[in-house]
């Protein structure tokens, strides 16, 4: 029985004979190949950019977005009906107050997500079990303030 270190140079070992074969499997291709087809397969995700490169994507080859503003507000309709459909009476406000949180973090990918008491209050005003099917929600991202020194980001939900 071999150990793992052994099979680890084995398996490396098998995986650099793969890479050398279709390098040289390549080069043979390309040599063939006229230069307008050439051009066409130049770069992965045809880019026209460089040659083939190994382990490019066509996302790692995409121009990088910039991140979008601290500060952002959007509106959206959230169908809470849907979220809680089937949650025992007992859970159907908590859970509501959790879907939105989700929902929330989700769209604008923060860690700290807080829920207006407004919401709240809305969320909770026909009992635990009376849960309105529908909530328009103003979602914000704002930039913390009592930070210590980190562009720590969190954002409040209201209606």
């Amino acid at each position: 029985m071999t150990s793992k270190t052994e099979m680890f140079a084995e398996r490396k070992r098998v995986a650099l004979n793969r890479q050398k074969r279709d390098d040289k499997r390549w080069k043979r291709v390309l040599a063939k190949m006229d230069t307008d087809k050439k051009k066409r397969m130049c770069g992965a995700g045809n880019t026209m950019e460089k040659g083939r490169t190994r382990g490019a994507t066509r996302r790692s080859l995409r121009p990088k977005k910039e991140r979008t503003p601290d500060a952002v507000a959007f509106e959206y309709t959230i169908h809470v009906a849907k979220l809680i459909k089937g949650r025992t009476f007992a859970r159907r406000a908590p859970c509501a107050v959790k879907k939105i949180r989700a929902f929330a973090r989700s769209v604008m990918r923060t860690k700290d997500n807080r829920i207006d008491g407004s919401l709240n209050t809305f969320l909770w005003s026909q009992g635990v079990k009376g849960v309105p099917g529908r909530v328009r929600v103003r979602i914000e991202r704002r930039v913390a303030e009592n930070t210590d020194g980190a562009s720590k980001r969190e954002r409040l939900y209201t209606i």
